[in-house]
């Protein structure tokens, strides 16, 4: 009994180090996926850089009282490039260094103040220049990983990397008509105008803002997404002013039984007051769209052409009327839907 108890231990020690030995390679295992993963990735990021960094420019506007310093991507092989308007506005010359350090002097083509954006006209000569690639923002997906790409301070190729925070954020930028990306990529002084994007080195956004209260990045930026860019790129390399649908009025969300659009004012002679509008009427739908906060008034507005003759539905006194709405245009200085 003794000798069979000493052969059956003899197996079972044997089986249990087998056991611990596939233990230890399937852990070995593990750790190295997690590793080439995290390796990967890292390639990939490192990829995107290089892929969008030629087309990010740095930027200096000058004018009488003002230096600022900030990031531009072409968009245009002749040398058109994209920027934050805040960045050159009231600028008397313009500086633009490219990725390789040249240097030109630079116009400013065309501009679409509301939506912070403004497109200038590098004088190259005749020189070709990288382009950036568009993503198409909407696809994008909340959580994916995003890297901006600017130069702060005058910083060349910096880039910072983090994930989409948010999609659609409005009222975070002072009379800001298009609703921007959200991201946690920090952000820091000069960086207005640069490039946030997605592990294929395509654009997803122009960065324009950022929220903070140290005047310092906090993990909170912004950005025009690339959807908007490109419909509004026609429109600037045109040098034509960018049309915005407008209504002509003032509005707060309407919280009561169903959400609607409450007419807090209205411009005499705009689109909503010829339709026969009033102060308190409250707007549940747009060309059949149903429209439960200020929002997403302004998100279908936005996609409406301006001189579409279409109806609206709204609430007058408990009594539910339609009248016929034909879309406006929107000023650059009219903040109001």
């Amino acid at each position: 009994m003794g000798s069979k108890r000493r052969i059956h231990a003899t197996w079972l020690c044997a089986i249990l180090l087998w056991g611990i030995d596939d233990w230890s390679i399937a852990n070995h295992d593990s750790d190295q996926q997690a590793l080439d993963t995290a390796w990967a990735v890292s390639i990939g990021r490192a990829q995107a850089i290089e892929r969008a960094a030629p087309s990010v420019v740095a930027i200096q506007s000058l004018g009488a009282s003002r230096r600022e310093q900030g990031s531009g991507i072409i968009v245009d092989a002749e040398g058109l490039v994209l920027t934050a308007f805040h960045v050159i506005e009231g600028a008397e010359s313009i500086r633009v260094r490219t990725d390789d350090g040249a240097e030109f002097d630079a116009t400013v083509h065309a501009t679409d103040e509301p939506a912070d954006l403004a497109l200038l006209r590098i004088d190259s000569e005749g020189r070709r220049f990288p382009v950036v690639s568009l993503a198409v923002s909407s696809a994008t997906r909340v959580g994916e990983s995003v890297v901006a790409v600017a130069s702060p301070y005058g910083l060349a190729r910096t880039a910072t990397s983090g994930i989409l925070s948010a999609k659609g954020r409005t009222q975070v930028v002072e009379d800001n008509v298009v609703p921007l990306l959200q991201t946690d990529a920090p952000i820091h002084p000069g960086s207005s105008g640069g490039a946030l994007i997605n592990l294929r080195g395509e654009l997803v956004g122009m960065i324009n803002a950022i929220l903070t209260r140290s005047g310092r990045a906090e993990g909170i930026g912004f950005a025009v997404p690339s959807d908007e860019i490109r419909r509004v790129l026609p429109s600037l390399r045109s040098g034509s002013l960018v049309e915005r649908p407008w209504i002509g009025i003032r509005a707060q969300t309407y919280r009561g039984v169903e959400g609607a659009v409450q007419i807090d004012g209205i411009i005499a002679d705009g689109p909503a007051a010829t339709a026969g509008l009033r102060p308190l009427d409250r707007i549940l739908r747009i060309a059949g769209r149903r429209i439960e906060s200020v929002p997403e008034m302004r998100s279908v507005l936005r996609n409406l052409p301006v001189g579409l003759r279409t109806k609206v539905e709204f609430v007058r006194a408990g009594e539910g009327q339609t009248a016929a709405l034909i879309i406006g245009k929107k000023a650059k200085n009219r903040t109001d839907g």
